[in-house]
Order: structure tokens, then C-alpha cells, then sequence
């Protein structure tokens, strides 16, 4: 409930914001047909952020790895493939957290629907870079917990496998 709660009050807060620059600054009001391109994109952003926490997002990454393995001449069945809804509760987190990145995101797209030029309405694609980057960083950041996890875990079994050792040693 409180995850709802703020998203609806994070797009009301915002959406209030713009309504409210709107209503004070007149003058900067540019709205035409270039207007829908930042919708265009935000729409774009909103699906997704839908297709990414979505079971044919997992499908997808099942079809991606069985190519892969086609390609690089690996056996089929070794290791065998998760099914379509291993691979979608392996991923669902992590696709959670990149499809809030994108939606954090929508409000700066918001901004370019009343104002701004022609131009910069066309080129407001350009403010993907921002959730590219979030996104980015979030993988880099879970990629470097994972190896750091799998490092402790060969640690912890070698210091395990030496005690192992010394204490046959010592018997």
C-alpha cells in the first residue's frame, strides 16, 4: 500500500508541479503537434516498464539464451534451460527495480509537453540518457554483488576444505 501511495502521490506531486508552472508562466506555454512526442516517448517509457517485470520478458530471455546456445555449439540439455517461470521469479526483482528507474523518470518528460521549443520537443528522446545511466549503474551495481557473493562463497568452501584438511592432519 505505501509503495502505491507514493507513486500516486510522486505523479501528482509532479504533474501538479507542471500544471502549476503552467498557470504562472503563460508565456512559455509552446504547445503544438511536436507536443506528442514527449508523450510518444512517454509511452514508450510506460511500456516498458510494463514488458520488463512480464513473463514475456522471460520468454524472450529463454529464446536469447537457446540462440546463444545454438550459436556457440554448446550442448542443448547441458545445463538445462530454467522454464519460462524460474527464469521469471530469477529476474522478477531485478526487473522490478529497472521498470521504477524508468518510471522515476516520466516527470522529465512531462516538463517537455508544455514547454520548450519545437526542437528540443523532437529531441527530448534525448533525456533517455538519464534512466540509461540509472540503469546502468543499478546493473553494474548488481553484477558486482553477485561476483562479491560467489567470491565469498569459493572463500567460505576453501577455508572450509582447509580446516577439513588440518583437522585430518591432526587426528
Amino acid at each position: 500500500m505505501k509503495r502505491k501511495l507514493f507513486w500516486i502521490l510522486y505523479f501528482g506531486i509532479s504533474t501538479a508541479a507542471i500544471v502549476f508552472a503552467a498557470v504562472l508562466l503563460p508565456e512559455y506555454i509552446v504547445f503544438n503537434w511536436y507536443s506528442l512526442f514527449p508523450v510518444g516517448y512517454i509511452i514508450v517509457i510506460i511500456l516498458l516498464a510494463l514488458f520488463f517485470p512480464s513473463k514475456l520478458n522471460a520468454r524472450f530471455a529463454i529464446w536469447y539464451e537457446e540462440q546463444y546456445r545454438i550459436k556457440w555449439g554448446r550442448p542443448l540439455d547441458n545445463p538445462p534451460l530454467p522454464t519460462e517461470d524460474e527464469e521469471w521469479k530469477m529476474m522478477l526483482d531485478y526487473n522490478l527495480t529497472r521498470s521504477k528507474i524508468l518510471l522515476l523518470f516520466i516527470p522529465l518528460w512531462l516538463l517537455f509537453i508544455p514547454f520548450f521549443s519545437d526542437k528540443a520537443k523532437i529531441f527530448s528522446f534525448l533525456a533517455a540518457i538519464a534512466p540509461t545511466i540509472a540503469m546502468l549503474s543499478y546493473m553494474a551495481a548488481a553484477a558486482h554483488r553477485a561476483n562479491e557473493d560467489y567470491h565469498n562463497l569459493v572463500e567460505k568452501e576453501r577455508k572450509e576444505q582447509e580446516q577439513r584438511e588440518q583437522f585430518g592432519r591432526w587426528k
